[in-house]
């Protein structure tokens, strides 16, 4: 379990321990302002923070989105979009779940 930080179109970063490996896939499962239902995304790690290197982020890391659906896609570019091109979620806390 895990905290989404920041989103973006490509991928989100997420506040998490353990950090999993770069290059692991994981399966991040999030839920975004004004959809009820979470999403699920296949993913991959391609940033780990895990000693808090990146000031102003906690330990966790970077995912990059596979292969979102059309339905996801559409849903994530609306929430950047209504936010800025790098979404802070940490005001609208939304748990995530990596395995």
């Amino acid at each position: 379990m895990g905290l989404v930080c920041n989103l973006s179109l490509r991928g989100t970063y997420v506040a998490v321990r353990p950090v999993p490996k770069v290059g692991e896939p994981v399966v991040a499962s999030f839920q975004l302002p004004w959809w009820e239902q979470p999403m699920t995304i296949d993913a991959v790690v391609c940033w780990d923070n895990s000693g808090s290197r990146a000031p102003g982020l906690p330990a966790g890391c970077g995912l990059e989105f596979l292969a979102p659906t059309w339905s996801d896609q559409g849903r994530i570019e609306a929430v950047v979009w209504a936010f800025g091109r790098s979404v802070d979620l940490q005001r609208a806390v939304y748990d995530s779940d990596l395995h």
